[in-house]
């Protein structure tokens, strides 16, 4: 990545510091945080960093039905902005082409990391994984819609995923 990419220790600093007060992470304290994220060879690239903080950007995005802009974003077309804004290329437009789109997870999820769910066998929603058991997504129903951050432990979520798939170079 060139220097005028590189994220600035104080843009990681503030992203790890967001998910802990996000996310309820209770075992965070702001030192171990800053230490960690300062650490460029911590377990997160600065890519996957840099994807968590393009996907964080879209919070609050309301849910549109074949939306891929600002102004509305499916499930889909939230996950296709976030990665072309990454400059990816050949991004699937449907939830179904997440399916086969970079490389099968086995093991793990980790930040960064597409993932899938599925009814009726049939793949139907997609999210970026923003912790082992966080995801943010477009939802188009629930209490809340819209892209938001929802757990894997959630029995809807829980029952419904069908696997995850790893982009290179996202994780170091």
């Amino acid at each position: 990545m060139s220097s005028s990419r590189r994220i600035s220790r104080g843009w990681i600093r503030a992203l790890a510091a967001f998910f802990c007060l996000a996310f309820g992470i209770s075992s965070c304290s702001s030192q171990d945080v800053t230490a960690e994220a300062e650490d460029a060879d911590s377990i997160y690239g600065e890519r996957t960093i840099a994807l968590i903080a393009e996907a964080v950007n879209w919070l609050g995005t309301p849910y549109r039905y074949g939306g891929r802009g600002s102004g509305g974003v499916d499930c889909s077309g939230f996950v296709r902005a976030v990665l072309i804004a990454m400059g990816e290329t050949d991004v699937p437009a449907s939830s179904r082409g997440f399916a086969g789109y970079g490389d099968e997870v086995q093991g793990d999820i980790e930040p960064g990391d597409i993932l899938l769910f599925a009814h009726g066998g049939i793949i139907d929603h997609v999210g970026i994984a923003v912790s082992p058991d966080s995801f943010i997504h477009a939802a188009s129903v629930g209490p809340r819609t819209g892209v938001i951050v929802s757990n894997l432990s959630e029995n809807y979520w829980k029952s419904s995923f069908a696997g995850a798939r790893r982009l290179e170079g996202v994780k170091n």
